[in-house]
């Protein structure tokens, strides 16, 4: 009853859209997987650069926006509705950040691996139920390598069930302003009814650096962490070949294309990016620089007179344990008229 009170009138107003947007990229019409790749499930977190496939042509959104004032530097369908894949786990992964902060998760807390959480389809760590991993690991693997199974286990430790995190989730969202946005699950895999928009995911990105800075830097910009004598690579394959990126998801399913949510600062200027729809990981990276590098430059023009203040990292205690409203809360995404103009010419 308090998930359908929760999503009720976000899903009637989203549904009919998020149907008819399915409906044209229905299984019907998903691309066949390369006879070597990533692409070999409808789940798969692919980061393998080299991919490209034919006749197939997701859905594209983006926006990118100023950090310090909040202007949009460019847009295009940046309110139409998306499916945001693996972008959920930043949600996911804030939902932990926070927490940690109030106390209902202790630093170094061991976390069990359910069987529902097990048996989430890759990309996955792969443990067996009734294991146990810290919670430093566990979002550290869903931040850099994405893992589907351990999303499950920081939501099951934070909500009881991965479905009443999903309420949790599509909450926060829509405290933070993302009326566009609903969450079903914390892994960000297919539910016809998990839709957001590219404005809704700078939205979070933007709460995100504002009030989790500290989080951010630890746990989001890793190109490759190691857990129990292995090293992951990160699926966010710029990271540490865009100059200033730090952060911080991306996501695919055939539904999405492949997608980014990505930050970076240049001259103590700072930039956030929304891409949707890409046809490879590579494409997206193109686009995504091609729309940082254009932002970069209008955002030179802009004031810097307004700074969000990033909130310190404090372990919880009951001395430092901030009241709700002590939050801040970014101010709203608006529409700053620039010079710059997104050329219209196809992805390379």
């Amino acid at each position: 009853m308090k998930q359908d009170r929760t999503t009720r009138g976000t899903l009637s107003r989203l549904f009919s859209a998020a149907a008819a947007f399915a409906v044209g990229i229905s299984m019907a019409a998903t691309p066949a997987a390369p006879a070597a790749g990533p692409l070999t499930t409808p789940f798969a977190e692919a980061a393998d650069t080299t991919v490209s496939i034919r006749a197939w042509n997701p859905p594209k959104s983006s926006i990118i926006i100023d950090f310090t004032t909040g202007a949009v530097l460019s847009q295009n369908k940046a309110d139409e509705i998306r499916h945001p894949a693996s972008l959920a786990k930043v949600m996911t992964l804030m939902l932990a950040f926070e927490a940690l902060r109030d106390g209902r998760l202790q630093p170094g807390q061991m976390l069990t691996v359910s069987a529902h959480a097990a048996a989430r389809p890759a990309v996955k760590l792969g443990v067996k139920a009734g294991a146990t991993i810290s919670i430093e690991d566990a979002m550290r693997l869903v931040a850099t390598k994405s893992t589907n199974d351990i999303a499950v286990v920081i939501a099951e430790a934070i909500g009881g069930t991965e479905a009443q995190f999903a309420v949790m989730m599509t909450e926060k969202a829509h405290s933070l302003g993302m009326t566009n946005t609903v969450f079903k699950n914390a892994s960000g895999l297919p539910d016809i009814a998990q839709v957001t928009t590219a404005r809704d995911m700078a939205t979070m990105a933007r709460h995100l650096i504002i009030n989790y800075n500290a989080e951010y830097k630890a746990f989001m910009g890793h190109s490759s962490i190691r857990y129990n004598g292995r090293t992951y690579t990160a699926t966010n394959r710029m990271l540490g070949r865009y100059q200033g990126m730090d952060g911080v998801k991306t996501g695919y399913i055939n539904a999405s294309g492949f997608n980014l949510i990505a930050s970076a600062v240049r001259n103590d200027r700072r930039v956030i990016g929304v891409v949707f729809g890409g046809t490879s990981a590579a494409s997206r990276d193109a686009e995504m620089t091609r729309l940082l590098d254009g932002g970069f430059k209008a955002a030179a023009a802009l004031p810097r007179s307004i700074r969000p203040r990033p909130r310190p990292f404090l372990p919880a205690t009951n001395d430092n344990i901030s009241a709700p409203d002590a939050e801040q809360a970014p101010a709203p995404i608006t529409v700053q008229p620039t010079s710059f103009m997104m050329p219209r010419r196809p992805i390379p």
